[in-house]
């Protein structure tokens, strides 16, 4: 028998059976268990990196505390830093319960749908962090800020209301309210403040001088407020400064001015009669 005959009359060797793999689209047709989405995550930039990990299924090379390596599928819940290092919280497919990992003690690391191999697991998994919330305290801290200047130019305004109100009525006299005027009235403000135990900058007091571009006030209103700052003698004093101001303010006292000063010095007289008679 020649040697080619001997040898086509031998039986095929039995071929070994490869072990099976610990991860790698062999196992994603064995392991029939798996969700999905932890095998095919979410990657639209294409680039092969996931754009959420939790949920997903990565493969790792892992050395344990006491030195002992394994391979092991981890389907991942978060990834977080604890007592400075940075750890990834998942169900091991291995060990069927969840586990911890440490990641400076992967070895390797694999992601699919193609498990393609990170080079720097610990950098890869760094991305997946949780952002920390911002800082809202100092956005607090400028809020409060911002409502205790409102309460404060809030009483400055009900302090001076009425006597802006009559100082409207004079400076719109002769048809408009003039810069020089709008100083007085502002000076009124500031004055005004200090009767209720506060001290503006000049930005404050402007903003309430502003107040009198927006008020029209009639003759009965003008009559109430007169009414009002009559009863506070100190408010009467620094009123009575102000408009003596604003009349000669623009220089001239027009005669619709000196009109609108006389129709205020009969309301004072006639409430001041008013007054004393209830008294009799």
């Amino acid at each position: 028998m020649s040697f080619f005959d001997w040898l086509s009359s031998r039986p095929d060797p039995e071929v070994p059976q490869a072990p099976k793999p610990e991860f790698g689209p062999e196992l994603d047709d064995w392991k029939r268990d798996l969700p999905p989405s932890a095998l095919n995550p979410v990657d639209a930039n294409k680039d092969g990196i996931p754009d959420a990990i939790a949920g997903v299924c990565i493969a790792i090379d892992y050395m344990d505390a006491s030195g002992a390596s394994s391979s092991r599928r981890v389907i991942v819940n978060k990834v977080f830093h604890e007592g400075g290092n940075l750890y990834v919280d998942g169900f091991c497919l291995l060990r069927q319960e969840q586990r911890t990992f440490r990641a400076d003690r992967i070895e390797r690391l694999w992601v699919p749908p193609i498990w393609r191999e990170v080079s720097d697991p610990v950098g890869f998994l760094m991305i997946y962090l949780p952002t920390p919330a911002p800082d809202r305290s100092d956005r607090w801290q400028s809020l409060s800020e911002e409502t205790q200047r409102y309460m404060r130019l809030y009483e400055v305004r009900k302090a001076a209301n009425h006597g802006l109100r009559v100082l409207a009525f004079v400076a719109r006299c002769d048809g408009s309210i003039a810069d020089a005027e709008r100083s007085v009235v502002c000076e009124y403000v500031r004055n005004a403040a200090v009767l209720v135990g506060e001290e503006l900058n000049n930005a404050d007091c402007k903003d309430i001088a502003l107040d009198i571009e927006t008020l029209f006030p009639t003759k009965r209103q003008v009559a109430n407020s007169l009414d009002a700052i009559r009863l506070y003698h100190e408010q009467s004093d620094i009123f009575l400064r102000s408009l003596k101001l604003l009349v000669r303010a623009d220089g001239d006292i027009v005669e619709r001015e000196q009109s609108a000063v006389q129709m205020l010095v009969e309301i004072l007289q006639r409430q001041t009669q008013r007054t004393a008679k209830q008294f009799l």
